[in-house]
């Protein structure tokens, strides 16, 4: 059955459901759980070209990754959190981290929370849920 399965999390309500249902679900299979945040990485652009304002950004983001993966390894049973990864990848989009992270792990499924912090931007893009349905062919829950 699942064996490996890949939570993204962003610390959003949604994430944490999914969670907690991928570790119901690992429990019942003995499986293990790899956690995965992304680290939205900003660029210099004309809005952020100050370098050091750009590095303090992206240190804070690395700072939140730490953080929350700490937080969510607490959120696990012991079993679970004995068996599991705990991965901070940095990216620009998400979705295609997401998924190619699944398949390099060599994750059996997906859990992942049906709306996370993506605020205006994932209503004018589309949800990264929707998105790594599209990128993969492991199957995929989405909590709500």
């Amino acid at each position: 059955m699942y064996k490996k399965v890949l939570v993204p999390i962003d610390g959003s309500p949604n994430s944490l459901k999914a969670l907690d249902c991928a570790s119901a679900l690992v429990g019942y299979t003995g499986g293990k759980i790899v956690l995965l945040h992304v680290v939205k990485q900003i660029k210099e652009t004309h809005m952020f070209s100050d370098p050091f304002m750009v590095e303090g950004i992206n240190k804070g983001r690395e700072v939140f990754a730490e953080r929350l993966l700490e937080k969510m390894k607490e959120k696990l049973t012991p079993v679970a959190l004995a068996k599991g990864e705990f991965l901070k990848i940095p990216g620009q989009v998400p979705a295609e981290v997401i998924a190619n992270t699944a398949k390099q792990e060599g994750c059996d499924a997906i859990v992942m929370g049906s709306r996370g912090l993506g605020g205006a931007e994932s209503m004018l893009l589309g949800s990264v849920s929707a998105a790594v349905l599209n990128l993969t062919d492991l199957p995929v829950l989405i909590v709500k």
